[in-house]
C-alpha cells in the first residue's frame, strides 16, 4: 500500500498501469457538512452571547430615584450580583464558544468543544435573570442553535481526531 506524501491518504492502484486514485477511508462529506454548519452555528451564538455580557453588566448597577429634598434628589445606586454574574457568563460563552467553533472547523479535541456548548447554554439560561425580554431575544435564538449544532457535532462525533 502506497501513501501520497503530501496529504498522507491511501494510494490505490487498479491496475499496473492504471492512474493512481486517491480516496479517503470513511470520509463522509454530509457529516464534514454538518460539523461545519454546526461550527458556524456556534459562532454565531457566541456573537448573541457578547449581548447577554454586556447588557448583564451594564444592568447590574441601576440608577435609582428616591426623594426629594428641595436641594436636590438623592440617587442611589442599585446593586444586583445576579445580573453580574449573568454578564460574566455571557462572555465566558463567547470565548467558549469561539474556542469550540475553532475546534469544530479543525475536527480535534471533542470534549473541549462539548464543554464550550456547555458555557453556551448556561449563558443562555442565565440571561432569564435580565427577565423575561432578554431571554427571548437573546437566551431561545442561543437555546436553539445550541441545542442544532449540539446534534451535528454528537453525530459527526468520529471525525474528530482525538
Amino acid at each position: 500500500m502506497k501513501y501520497c506524501h503530501e496529504c498522507g491518504t491511501k494510494l490505490e492502484e487498479k491496475e499496473e498501469n492504471a492512474p493512481i486514485l486517491k480516496t479517503k477511508e470513511g470520509m463522509n462529506h454530509k457529516k464534514s457538512r454538518m460539523l461545519k454548519a454546526a461550527g458556524t452555528l456556534v459562532l454565531i451564538a457566541a456573537i448573541i452571547s457578547i449581548y447577554i455580557g454586556v447588557f448583564g453588566i451594564g444592568f447590574s448597577w441601576e440608577q435609582s430615584y428616591d426623594s426629594y429634598d428641595g436641594y436636590g434628589s438623592y440617587n442611589h445606586y442599585n446593586y444586583h450580583p445576579e445580573k453580574l454574574a449573568t454578564g460574566i457568563f455571557g462572555l465566558f460563552g463567547f470565548v467558549f464558544g469561539v474556542i469550540s467553533c475553532a475546534l469544530m472547523y479543525t475536527r480535534k479535541m471533542f470534549s473541549l468543544s462539548i464543554i464550550g456548548l456547555g458555557i453556551l447554554f448556561l449563558a443562555a439560561a442565565l440571561s432569564a435573570v435580565l427577565g423575561l425580554p432578554a431571554f427571548i431575544v437573546l437566551g431561545l435564538p442561543i437555546l436553539i442553535i445550541d441545542t442544532i449544532s449540539t446534534v451535528f457535532v454528537r453525530i459527526s462525533r468520529k471525525e474528530f481526531f482525538s
